[in-house]
Parts: C-alpha cells; structure tokens; sequence
C-alpha cells in the first residue's frame, strides 16, 4: 500500500508541485508533510489556509484508501488555529469509521514544533 501512495504522490501534477510528501503510514494512519514554499504564503507571510486544507484533504483521501480503494470528500469540518511563516506542514490522518463506502477521518495539521494548526474531520466516500 505504502507504494501506491508514494506512486501517487509522485503522478499527481498538483500533489508533486506542493511538495507533498509521504512521511509514514500506520495501521489506519497516514502522515504527509508539505515544506512551505514561496508560492504558498499570503500577503502576511504565513502559509494560504486553502494550501493547508489541502495537504488536509490529500492526507484524509491517502488515509481511507488504506484499504486499497479510492475515495473523493463529501464533506469536511476544517477549523484553523495558528499557522507558518517558514517550515513544514505535518499532516496525520487517522480513520475514525469505516463503513461500506464511506470513511470518516480524522486530521490533524503540526507544525515542525509540534504545534497544532489546524484540525478537521472528512467524510469521504468510494464509487466501488
């Protein structure tokens, strides 16, 4: 699994163009990280919320496909509580219920320091 993951990463223009990386997976969790880039920050100098949620939303889709199959989000609740101006975005996904086609997730975002930035939960659901 930890193979189709990084094959992925690497594949997906816009996954390999933030720099999303796979840090490690454990059973039913995975961890990406996002070094933050001149192309990310805001007028502040901190990285651009849509950024952060979307090392959130890649993390949540690599998280429930753990099971070998492909999800998309339906839904998520994001909430953002501080944020970077230089460094790596962490990202840890871990399932909360897996039911027939639909995963909820849980995510949560760090910085280098281990301080939280931001948390959500994703609903996502597969086709198969």
């Amino acid at each position: 699994m930890e193979q189709k993951i990084c094959g992925l990463l690497e594949n997906v223009l816009c996954l390999k163009s933030n720099g999303i990386q796979l840090a490690y997976i454990k059973k039913e969790t995975v961890c990406l990280k996002m070094p933050l880039a001149e192309h990310m920050v805001n007028h502040d100098g901190k990285m651009f919320g849509g950024s952060m949620y979307g090392l959130a939303d890649v993390t949540a889709g690599m998280t429930a496909s753990l099971d070998g199959r492909i999800y998309a989000t339906q839904n998520s609740s994001f909430s953002f509580v501080n944020n970077i101006s230089n460094g790596t975005a962490w990202a840890v996904g871990s399932v909360l219920c897996r039911k027939r086609k639909a995963v909820a997730v849980d995510v949560k975002v760090y910085g280098d320091d281990g301080q939280l930035l931001a948390f959500g939960i994703f609903n996502v659901l597969s086709n198969l």
